[in-house]
């Protein structure tokens, strides 16, 4: 069997949880999923992302914008303070309100942006570009 791509997920919505979740999982043994649920893990995500570093750094973070509690761009800073995942790219999913803010997070170090889906074949088609594409051209 081969490497698999490491993917972090970083959201607090279920049905967004469970979408993302199922359409990375359906592509088979090839990815390693880890779901942090900012909703129910905001206490501690930060210290759950220090124990993923552990492993080593995932090849992917996907994270949302508008998380509750602390925003995407909160948890997006935090990491950069923390210096964690310095090799990970990391793309940030944007409300329709929020896309102006997506400009703001290029200083972040983020590495792209995409409008939030409206729907599950959207999340399909936007998955599946994400994970269609090497991860040079994201740097």
């Amino acid at each position: 069997m081969g490497k698999k791509m490491d993917i972090i997920l970083i959201d607090d919505d279920l049905a967004e949880i469970e979408v993302i979740s199922e359409i990375i999982l359906a592509k088979g043994k090839k990815y390693r999923l880890t779901v942090i649920n900012n909703r129910t893990d905001k206490a501690d995500y930060l210290s759950k992302l220090k124990e993923i570093i552990k492993r080593k750094d995932p090849e992917l973070i996907i994270l949302r914008d508008d998380l509750s509690g602390k925003s995407g761009y909160d948890v997006l800073s935090d990491m950069k303070q923390n210096f964690l995942f310095p090799n990970s790219i990391i793309i940030m999913i944007v409300s329709g309100q929020n896309a102006k803010g997506a400009l703001g997070s290029n200083q972040l170090g983020i590495d792209g942006f995409f409008p939030k889906p409206e729907d599950s074949f959207e999340y399909l088609e936007l998955m599946n570009g994400i994970l269609s594409l090497p991860a040079s051209n994201y740097r």
